[in-house]
């Protein structure tokens, strides 16, 4: 799998648990919904600072 497939396939990943947890957050009215957008705005910019980034040894 090339970078930018598995890059692509952990964004796609990002939305749906993002969706997801709009969605219980909604469905249960609690404010858990909210991480929600903050996830998706994450996975929609691309960016995640979450990532802990270690050198390549390629």
């Amino acid at each position: 799998m090339r970078a930018t497939q598995r890059a692509s396939f952990a964004q796609v990943l990002r939305i749906v648990l993002s969706l997801a947890i709009i969605g219980y957050g909604l469905w249960t009215s609690n404010w858990v919904g909210l991480l929600g957008l903050v996830t998706l705005f994450s996975a929609l910019s691309g960016t995640c600072p979450l990532v802990v980034r270690f050198p390549s040894r390629h």
